[in-house]
């Protein structure tokens, strides 16, 4: 099976930038930037810097025309008005299609792809007396060793009610979700099996789901 390049998968953003701001294509200043983070350049001057001093041959094959690369405000403009709700759920999306079809290791691959849900209070985030913490619940996938989904936790409910607003944006056919014990309620067992994810059951550190459910 043919595996997407992240520069087919920026292609599929939407661009919000005026016409007159649209000289370097949003998708090919997204694999500069994605190639300069890959070398550990960090911040927008570090990768700046590093898309500067790179050959022009490479931003021909990104679509740039005129033997010229993105300056630093380009870049920064790009940034500014990305789609970041969009990107996250496209980046999700190619992530586990690719723990789908490369093998990770060596290592037979499982009958189902763990994927772990948990929630997460955000350090410093109550830096405030009348502000409460940032509480984030995020889908983790053991293989890739990344986050492929995160939604922020209302105050007013708990990471179990939220669970259905971060599976939406998650493939969850094919994968065995693991969670902690509060995760166990009908109704997010419900959830997950609508969404043809499997469940099943354990102790302390579960995986979802009821015995004999």
């Amino acid at each position: 099976m043919q595996i997407q390049s992240l520069y087919d998968v920026y292609q599929t953003l939407p661009d919000s930038r005026t016409a007159t701001g649209k000289r370097f294509n949003q998708a090919g200043v997204l694999a500069l930037i994605t190639l300069a983070l890959i070398a550990q350049q960090n911040s927008l001057r570090q990768i700046s810097a590093w898309v500067a001093a790179s050959d022009p041959a490479l931003g021909a094959r990104l679509g740039f025309r005129f033997n010229r690369m993105p300056s630093y405000g380009t870049i920064r403009r790009v940034l500014l008005h990305l789609d970041l709700a969009a990107l996250r759920q496209a980046l999700a999306q190619w992530a586990q299609t690719l723990t789908r079809t490369l093998p990770v290791t060596d290592a037979s691959p499982p009958a189902l792809l763990p994927l772990a849900v948990d929630g997460k209070t955000v350090c410093g985030s109550a830096d405030e007396p009348t502000r409460p913490a940032v509480r984030l619940l995020s889908a983790f996938v053991h293989d890739l060793g990344i986050t492929v989904a995160q939604v922020p936790i209302p105050p007013s409910t708990t990471e179990a009610k939220t669970l259905a607003e971060l599976l939406s944006a998650v493939v969850v056919d094919g994968t065995i979700i693991t969670g902690d014990a509060h995760y166990t309620t009908r109704e997010v067992i419900a959830t997950i099996r609508e969404k043809r994810g499997t469940t099943s059951c354990a102790s302390k550190t579960i995986s979802l789901g009821y015995c004999g459910a």
